[in-house]
């Protein structure tokens, strides 16, 4: 009898140190949790601050050395259509245009209407005039892009009119915030669009669109711009146009966003 009160002592002692024990690991474990973690949050402390502080152009650069990741898209000068452009899918040319930005009118803003380039990738004004323009440059200049697309001139036929030397002054003045902000930035300057007949006749100016053009190439070439005259593809297919006998249909942008990526080496 004694025997078994002995064994039934010894098995409720066993019990209770093995919960004494229990209790004491449980709380060297918590008081140890509790000292790494503060440990932990200045590690990742420290790492966000060194993110933060990181250079841009030096992560710019790690970009640039991924492979593929600044290889140009090739063209097969072979294939060109009826417009004498060689046609690349939606998916190519928004590789294509990758660090690149659209800035310009309402031209522009079909590139946004009709989907046809990133979210980003485009700036514009509707009947922009390049004396209005200062917001969407310094827009332009915080986003740093790679190469820059200006695309302006149309809604400024009618306003400088015989003024040809006035409008390029300004049109140039604005280009060089860009410039000298982002020196490294690739610039382009895209040619005024031809209008139907009927359209140069509502408006005097309009029919010197081809001395505006001239004297935009020679800015380009004056100040080193590349100058995109897509010009031959509206004049290809009057059918490119819109009701309004002055903005394109999306056909147009297509084979514009085709020519750009050849014309400027994207």
């Amino acid at each position: 009898m004694k025997s078994a009160r002995e064994k039934i002592l010894r098995r409720r002692i066993l019990i209770a140190v093995c919960c004494v024990i229990a209790v004491v690991v449980g709380i060297v474990v918590c008081v140890q949790i509790k000292e790494s973690r503060p440990n932990q949050y200045e590690k990742n402390r420290k790492q966000l601050e060194q993110m933060e502080q990181a250079d841009i152009s030096e992560t710019e650069k790690q970009w640039e050395n991924l492979e593929g990741a600044n290889e140009k898209t090739e063209i097969d000068t072979s294939k060109r259509n009826e417009y004498g452009v060689v046609e690349l899918d939606n998916a190519t040319i928004k590789k294509a245009f990758s660090g690149v930005v659209v800035v310009g009118d309402s031209f522009s803003e079909a590139l946004d209407v009709y989907g046809l380039l990133d979210e980003g990738s485009v700036i514009y004004k509707r009947g922009a005039s390049v004396n209005e323009i200062d917001e969407l440059v310094q827009k332009v200049i915080s986003m740093k892009p790679s190469t820059v697309i200006m695309e302006f001139g149309c809604n400024d036929l009618q306003m400088y009119n015989s003024d040809i030397d006035g409008f390029i002054e300004k049109y140039q003045s604005e280009i060089q915030k860009i410039k000298d902000a982002l020196p490294d930035t690739m610039i382009c300057v895209n040619s005024i669009l031809p209008m139907t007949e009927e359209k140069v006749k509502e408006k005097a100016g309009r029919e010197k669109r081809p001395q505006y053009n001239e004297a935009i190439e020679k800015m380009c070439d004056d100040e080193g711009y590349l100058y995109i005259d897509s010009s031959f593809i509206v004049e290809a297919d009057s059918g490119l146009y819109e009701q309004d006998g002055i903005h394109m249909k999306k056909e147009y942008y297509e084979q514009w966003l085709s020519y750009i990526v050849e014309k400027a080496g994207l």
